[in-house]
């Protein structure tokens, strides 16, 4: 290791003096996965660059899954000296949102109890202007109607209506409050008390200063429940994308000549669960087995479910039960735990043989998925059987596929798809589209599914309806070792 950067140091958790000179793989590999990285390294000297998933061993011991893009460098003489990488997080789960200030729209008293209700809001300088404004008007009305009623029998009870005010507004901003508590506690003394003490000093300013004070200990109160109530809900936060990290997990395969891809979207926004999933394994005679369902309904019974059925599948793969056995089996596990009778579930299955020729495709209830071939969609028959959990005696029937020594396959769920057009129209996204982005655009792996889904969401006008899950299988042209022939990609 020559280099290390603060995003490494973050990542990985090795400080820059206990990373360099160190082998990577003796510094970050798992025992498990050495072997894949001896073929990884392989795939660099041929092919010059790679991109794809790979579990790493933090400081801490704990295994994270990132996302890998490496290149080999190259010297003058064109012989490989080094490789370069970097590596983000490959969340299966969507980002936090990017926080931002608090914007409440409408009037004064909508952004008021807006930032009110908000434990985590920030006050805009709009915001701040109308508070001050609102409580000063607010006091000086209230001080020319004590002044109205009489002066005497009323300064009790304007001081306490007025100090409620400014309490009210230090709640929500401080300096607010202690604006408004000089302005609001002057126009007072000017309004009503200026008359009544032989020196208005003596009754005017120790007035302002337990405004202030009060507004300062409120103010620094709300300020400490605030911190707390954030830190709470960032714990229940973190704990909560844990969870939802582990019912999807990322693809994991250890050959390197596909690379694997996958990204989901919740369609509950709140709790961010859903009933989309998908798996993508190995088994030991490298052949490839690919899921992806959706799970009727949103929230936690749909995601529990979903769960439940990934975890079964792969049970089912690992033991080697053929596809169509796999979907009775599952069918029967749905019909088994589902808590209600309208709870179904549409899979898409593929099977790829260890040489990359045939797929084995078997489909309940579920859109086919998207075979191509440099840069165009091939068309080709797949049988659709009905979904699992509908019929005890339902079974499924198998499709063949043939693959081109170079192609691109996409499993996704309708979610993608059946967001509408435009924000205002009756027109869905559509399959159509959605092969027309992977035909057109030029970026690959997580790279693309990300623009599919930010292009689905733009067209529909905001957050898609329905969950949404993709899983994307890239087999690159084969690469020839250096000095054969022309390299088949670019070297880096």
């Amino acid at each position: 290791m020559v280099g290390w950067n603060r995003a490494a140091e973050e990542l990985y958790g090795f400080a820059e003096r206990d990373a360099l000179g160190r082998p990577i793989i003796d510094l970050l590999v798992p025992v498990r996965s050495r072997q894949q990285a001896v073929d990884i390294m392989g795939a660099l000297e041929f092919d010059g660059v790679w991109e794809g998933e790979f579990d790493v061993r933090r400081s801490d011991s704990r295994l994270v899954r990132v996302l890998v893009h490496a290149a080999t460098r190259r010297g003058a003489s064109g012989i490989a000296d080094g490789i370069v990488s970097h590596s983000i997080p490959a969340a299966a789960t969507p980002p936090p949102p990017i926080e931002q200030p608090f914007a409440p729209v409408g009037g004064y008293a909508s952004r008021l109890r807006g930032v009110l209700l908000d434990p985590s809001a920030g006050v805009r300088p709009r915001t701040r202007t109308a508070l001050i404004t609102g409580g000063v008007a607010f006091e000086l009305a209230w001080s020319v109607a004590a002044q109205a009623i009489g002066r005497n029998a009323s300064i009790g009870l304007a001081g306490a209506i007025a100090i409620l005010g400014v309490l009210a507004i230090a709640i929500v901003d401080v300096w607010s409050g202690q604006i408004v508590a000089l302005a609001g506690g002057a126009c007072f003394v000017i309004v009503v008390g200026y008359s009544d003490p032989p020196d208005p000093s003596l009754y005017g300013l120790p007035l302002i200063a337990v405004w202030l004070f009060s507004a300062l200990a409120v103010g620094a109160a709300t300020r400490a429940l605030r911190a707390q109530a954030a830190h709470g809900v960032a714990e229940a936060v973190a704990l909560h994308r844990e969870l939802v990290g582990s019912l999807v997990p990322a693809p994991r395969l250890r050959r390197v000549d596909v690379t694997v891809a996958s990204i989901y979207r919740p369609g509950e926004q709140r709790l961010e669960l859903g009933g989309d999933f998908y798996a993508a394994t190995e088994r030991a005679d490298s052949t490839l087995a690919l899921l992806v369902g959706d799970v009727s309904g949103h929230g936690p019974e749909a995601a529990a479910l979903a769960s439940m059925l990934r975890a079964g599948w792969e049970a089912l793969v690992e033991a080697g039960i053929s596809p169509p056995q796999r979907l009775q089996s599952l069918n029967r596990l749905l019909l088994a735990h589902a808590r209600y009778e309208e709870f179904f579930a549409t899979v898409c299955s593929v099977v790829i043989d260890p040489g990359l020729t045939q797929a084995t495709i078997t489909l309940a209830g579920h859109p086919p998925p998207i075979l191509l071939a440099d840069g165009r969609p091939l068309a080709f028959a797949a049988r659709t059987g009905v979904p699992l959990g509908v019929s005890e005696r339902a079974t499924w029937t198998p499709s063949r596929v043939e693959l081109p020594p170079a192609f691109s396959l996409l499993l996704y769920t309708d979610g993608v798809v059946e967001g509408r057009a435009a924000p205002a129209g009756g027109e869905r996204f559509g399959e159509p589209r959605l092969r027309s982005m992977l035909a057109e655009s030029p970026a690959r792996g997580r790279a693309l599914l990300e623009d599919i889904l930010l292009a689905a969401a733009g067209a529909h006008g905001g957050p898609l309806p329905d969950d949404a899950a993709m899983l994307l299988v890239e087999r690159h042209a084969v690469a020839t070792p250096a000095g054969a022939q022309e390299p088949a990609r670019a070297r880096a």
